[in-house]
């Protein structure tokens, strides 16, 4: 068992007007603890340092509604006395949401995201091992590097059926990432380090 430590600031507006929702929310966070580098295959603690901040608008007209959220993370943590971005540091994510339910309690929505990609450390090169007959790879500056954007539109429909007077039956079909967009999880390289040759698909 590890000791974490935190300290949280956060500061949060919300509003209705009418069929309006507005909201709007700010927070900072500071901690200490163990976290595994994986490029070093060791725990280390370090310090991260997080500052974020949401804003958000809905509307509703007769059954349907409209929403989009912007969200901002400025995530650092501490290395070798030296500051550096975190994986999830995202200048930017979008999200958007349309649905419409009608009186016979049936409920189709549209759900999309877009953000910028996960920040990682790229390797710059690999070291022949005699010992081992494989290649070490020498890694760069810590997450200097970003996967492709993440975006992904997903779709749900539902359909609520009264069977008695206090039991009901729901039906529903989702389908995520209508568009089959190709999202990265991670990256491969050759076996030699030389270059990138493909990416990890990231799973929905």
């Amino acid at each position: 068992i590890d000791l974490q430590k935190s300290r949280q600031y956060a500061l949060e507006y919300d509003a209705r007007y009418g069929n309006t929702h507005l909201s709007a929310a700010c927070y900072h966070k500071k901690e200490n603890g163990d976290v595994y580098f994986a490029e070093h295959g060791t725990w280390q603690n370090c310090q991260r340092q997080m500052s974020g901040l949401e804003l958000s608008w809905e509307q509703e007209w007769n059954g349907l509604k409209l929403g989009t959220s912007y969200s901002f993370l400025h995530s650092r943590f501490r290395w070798n006395g030296q500051m550096y971005p975190a994986a999830n540091d995202l200048p930017y994510w979008l999200k958007w949401l349309i649905s419409y339910t009608d009186e016979h309690l049936f409920t189709i929505a549209c759900s999309a995201q877009l953000r910028a990609g996960l920040r990682y450390t790229p390797v710059v090169e690999g070291i022949w091992q005699e010992a081992t007959q494989t290649y070490l790879p020498i890694y760069g500056v810590w997450n200097s590097s970003r996967l492709d954007n993440y975006q992904r539109v997903d779709l749900s429909l539902n359909r609520v059926f009264m069977l008695k007077k206090n039991s009901m039956l729901v039906a529903f079909a989702s389908l995520s990432n209508i568009f089959n967009h190709h999202n990265q999880a991670a990256v491969l390289y050759r076996r030699d380090f030389s270059e990138q040759i493909a990416s990890v698909p990231m799973q929905l």
